[in-house]
């Protein structure tokens, strides 16, 4: 099969593109596969051609807004062109990582920052994400959250697919030779990881109550922001900053659990990865993963809330309870390997033909 994946960048360090990067990887070994990508983190394998696209890369909006035309520009003939959401006005698969309206609203209750060019455009590309779940073949969903989303948006319940993300099986590295090379301290240690809009503001308050932790933080988001934030809230001594990171795995390593109170997460890969590592994670129910598995592998609140999290914070401060859930937590991740996913994708492709 002649198959296109279409993703802005084309990286495992990103939730969309380690997708990709994951499903490209398998297929390729039975498919002939193009990659179209503004920029890659990684090669592609041997046999897959990438394709550069052209599109303005600075700010976020901007590629966008520029990418569909690009895309256009560079775009061949395929038997089928697998979208990561609204990176194409035309696609026979598209893979709903984020549905629009559904983030739009939930960032708005929220009361994280929200960026200028996110605002000015926001409204557009969630029209533009609708036209094109309507006219795809298929939707990929990979949560029934998701998929719900999907649904109240008009779209057709019979072309919409739920198909949950899969789990790493990397190595990863000693806890302590970790902190030592990135600098971190003994002690109690938290990751949050990713974008900072997803509550680092909740997470940071619920951290000034739980004096007897550090967190460290992996985001692209805007640091002096977000320290100066902690600097106000007294917490800034505690706060690691590391910025992105091109894989989380030492990151993972070093801590002892992980904080995602997201307000919105189609699935939440991040947790996927920490869960992997035996790392068990502090999550909402707005996260998709959340769906499989219950609270012996983890913190489930019901939405972010920076006291239930502290309650939960303090509860992961205990070896013995922290232990049990990462070990669960495991367990369950090595019951979903990304080949799993492929399997079902495949499925769902062979459905099209």
């Amino acid at each position: 099969m002649n198959l296109a994946f279409v993703v802005h960048r084309y990286s495992p360090s990103e939730g969309t593109g380690g997708y990709v990067v994951r499903l490209v990887e398998r297929l390729a070994v039975e498919h002939d596969i193009t990659v179209y990508a503004a920029e890659r983190g990684v090669d592609v394998p041997a046999g897959v051609r990438f394709v550069r696209v052209p599109a303005v890369r600075r700010p976020a909006s901007a590629t966008i807004l520029t990418f569909p035309l690009g895309f256009a520009l560079r775009r061949k003939r395929h038997d089928l062109v697998h979208a990561q959401g609204w990176v194409t006005g035309r696609a026979d698969v598209v893979t709903a990582h984020i549905v629009m309206r559904a983030w739009l609203n939930a960032i708005a209750g929220s009361g994280a920052p929200r960026a200028l060019g996110e605002r000015l455009v926001g409204p557009a590309v969630a029209a533009n994400e609708v036209d094109l779940f309507k006219t795809a073949r298929t939707v990929i969903a990979p949560s029934r959250g998701a998929a719900q989303n999907i649904l109240d948006l008009g779209i057709d319940a019979a072309k919409v697919h739920v198909v949950p993300h899969g789990f790493p099986q990397p190595w990863y590295p000693d806890q302590a030779a970790s902190r030592a090379v990135l600098g971190l301290p003994a002690g109690p240690l938290a990751l949050f990881a990713g974008d900072a809009r997803k509550n680092l503001h909740v997470v940071l308050e619920a951290l000034s109550l739980v004096p007897e932790t550090h967190l460290v933080v992996s985001s692209f988001s805007d640091r002096t922001y977000w320290l100066d934030r902690a600097t106000r809230m007294g917490v800034s001594s505690r706060v690691h900053w590391l910025g992105a990171q091109q894989f989380i795995n030492m990151a993972l390593a070093a801590a002892d659990l992980l904080v995602h109170p997201t307000p919105y997460d189609t699935f939440g890969l991040v947790i996927a990865e920490a869960m992997a590592a035996g790392r068990p994670a502090i999550a909402t129910r707005a996260a998709g993963i959340t769906e499989l598995y219950g609270q012996e592998a983890g913190w489930i609140l019901p939405s972010a809330n920076a006291s239930a999290l502290a309650d939960a914070w303090r509860s992961a401060l205990d070896p013995a309870q922290r232990g049990a859930r990462g070990d669960t937590a495991r367990a369950v991740a090595a019951t979903r390997p990304w080949e799993a996913v492929v399997a079902t994708t495949l499925a769902v492709y062979g459905s099209l033909r």
